[in-house]
């Protein structure tokens, strides 16, 4: 249904337009459709802004929201909203495993299968939502989508170099040579002044026609190879610097393009010939290689163990930031910061999908607060004790599990002997190992309902349960319980529980009753119920007894004695028709004393 606000200011929005000549009313034109289109406009021009702040994200999302009211969502919304996603806007927290890069791909590929004829012409054109779909398959590797999808579109389309470029990579990572070679040779020859491949992202800003020939050579086409000496006399350094990323990753190699090492800087050719040969060479990288921790890995595990030590000297006192791409395709995978040549922080993208699988913060050269698969397992070490943990978290979509060690309880190395220099190991613990390290156990539950939160305290030893703590609480009103239930357990088995009820907390020490819960080999089997909190159940009911279901008393004054008392059989039949008036003593149903029932601290 769509919201009568938007309704009236739609409409007065419409009879602007009208009016002032943009639309009339002999157009024939839809009045929704165009509604919906001067805020598709206006979503379009906020997310047009190089650097867009939170402020103008909510106002592109709220334009957005607003053209769906009146039309729904075509290629130009899904590419707006696509776009939307990859400037940063966040309504609700990612979802596990599918990050808003990735969704942004997937409403993005939407935009282009849509060929619905419009009422009037796109606010995008075909060629603006193909190019940031394929930068973003690009950057999640989705080489094989991008290949087909590249193909399947009209010449005309095909022709844009920008797209080729796209198209030629994805062929290249493929193994296809010989189709990535004819593709970087017809855009070359497509490119004009101009052609600005930054479109793709910000790795790829450069002169076009150098970086189709940097890609042509590293398809090993022999024409382009043999004529590099002329291109480098047409771009210059521009074509050292589109065919470093191809050098590093070991794409193109000296032997097989003639005299490359001799017209590439004295740098590259050190760079590149440290990657292949680190035993002959002197460890002196040139300042524009110093960022560069693939390059670091690359040399150390190379190199004889004699040599790590000249490798690790590199990033004495340094500091400033890291970025490891290792197979240089444009899309850094890891962010290492150093202080003082000292790490930091870690942060690693594996799928450069925008969301970090780890996460690591360091004291010293060792682990200390670790956040993985998606950030909802965290591990806090004990801090000069590593591989020592202190605590585990995990986070689901309402709940937090908390898990408190022993000292020297649990240990897990998150990283090795390698340190930084490796990548971190997937957790493979022994679950056993794990709970018999473990001294307490917090869970917190989010919305039982709409305003509460849930609270489960375990203590164990030894891997097993001693007492557990239950608790349910307004979520704005922390400390002061609706409920609180108690269990206590003997080998691990539960033995007796106990709930006290407040329902009011504005009066923290005013409980209104309390359940007393009686428990065989770990099962309840028992319920006694004290309406006055005086240690004397009201109301009794046991169904382990060998002869009754249920025992109903009521101690109606509260002086121990019991006023009335009936038994229920099997099938609710009642033992007599009148409820039974006696004068038996509390104690005559031992063990529903709670002083003896029931073993809590008085």
């Amino acid at each position: 249904m769509r919201n009568p606000f938007l309704l009236r200011n739609g409409a007065i929005l419409l009879g602007i337009l009208i009016f002032s000549g943009t639309v009339s009313p002999q157009s024939g034109g839809n009045p929704d459709s165009v509604i919906a289109r001067v805020w598709l406009e206006r979503a379009a021009v906020l997310l047009n802004a190089e650097n867009p702040d939170n402020i103008v994200l909510n106002e592109a999302a709220f334009a957005l929201n607003t053209a769906a009211e009146f039309r729904s969502p075509g290629r130009d919304a899904l590419y707006l909203e696509a776009k939307l996603l990859l400037k940063g806007y966040r309504k609700e927290p990612d979802i596990p495993g599918e990050s808003a890069t990735r969704r942004g791909y997937l409403l993005l590929g939407k935009s282009l299968d849509d060929h619905t004829p419009g009422s009037s012409s796109d606010i995008t054109r075909f060629e603006d939502r193909a190019v940031l779909w394929s930068s973003q398959a690009l950057r999640l590797k989705e080489f094989r989508d991008l290949l087909d999808r590249y193909q399947s579109w009209p010449r005309g389309n095909r022709d844009d170099p920008v797209l080729i470029y796209a198209a030629a990579r994805a062929a290249l990572y493929l193994g296809l040579e010989e189709q990535a070679a004819d593709l970087a040779v017809r855009g070359e020859a497509l490119t004009v002044p101009g052609t600005d491949l930054g479109r793709l992202g910000p790795s790829f800003i450069g002169g076009a026609q150098p970086a189709f020939r940097a890609l042509a050579v590293a398809a090993k086409d022999s024409n382009s190879i043999s004529t590099l000496d002329a291109a480098w006399r047409r771009w210059g350094i521009g074509m050292e610097e589109t065919l470093r990323p191809w050098l590093l990753s070991g794409h193109i190699k000296f032997s097989d393009t003639g005299n490359l090492m001799n017209l590439l800087s004295s740098d590259m050719v050190k760079a590149v010939l440290l990657m292949t040969n680190p035993g002959d060479s002197d460890m002196d990288i040139h300042e524009d290689f110093s960022c560069d921790l693939a390059l670091f890995r690359r040399i150390r595990s190379a190199v004889p163990e004699s040599r790590k030590v000249l490798t690790d000297s590199l990033l004495e006192d340094y500091t400033g930031l890291l970025l490891a791409d290792a197979d240089y395709d444009g899309y850094p995978e890891e962010f290492l910061r150093f202080v003082n040549g000292k790490p930091d922080y870690r942060k690693i993208d594996k799928n450069q999908d925008g969301c970090f699988e780890w996460y690591i913060i360091y004291n010293g050269y060792d682990p200390w607060h670790i956040q993985f698969d998606d950030g909802n397992l965290g591990i806090i070490y004990e801090q000069g004790a590593y591989p020592s943990v202190l605590s585990m978290n995990r986070r689901n979509d309402d709940s937090r599990i908390e898990l408190f060690m022993h000292p020297g309880g649990f240990s897990w190395e998150a990283e090795n002997s390698g340190g930084f220099w490796t990548d971190p190991s997937e957790p493979d613990w022994n679950e056993d190992q794990l709970w018999f390290g473990t001294r307490r156990v917090n869970i917190t539950v989010n919305g039982l309902d709409s305003n509460t939160v849930g609270e489960s305290i375990t203590y164990l030893a030894e891997g097993y349960p001693l007492r557990a703590v239950e608790r349910l609480s307004v979520e704005d009103v922390p400390g002061k319980p609706l409920w609180t239930r108690e269990i206590i357990y003997d080998d691990g088995v539960a033995a007796a529980g106990r709930r006290s009820y407040r329902m009011d907390p504005d009066n923290p020490g005013q409980y209104l009753w309390e359940l007393y819960e009686r428990f065989e080999n770990g099962e309840m089997v028992g319920l006694a119920w004290d309406p006055g909190m005086t240690g004397t159940p009201s109301y009794l009911r046991d169904w382990a007894l060998e002869r009754y279901l249920e025992t109903q008393v009521w101690d109606l004054d509260a002086d121990r004695w019991i006023d009335v008392r009936r038994f229920v059989f099997p099938g609710a039949k009642v033992m007599s028709k009148e409820i039974l008036i006696t004068e038996a003593r509390q104690e005559d149903l031992i063990p529903w004393i709670t002083a003896d029932w029931a073993p809590w601290e008085q």
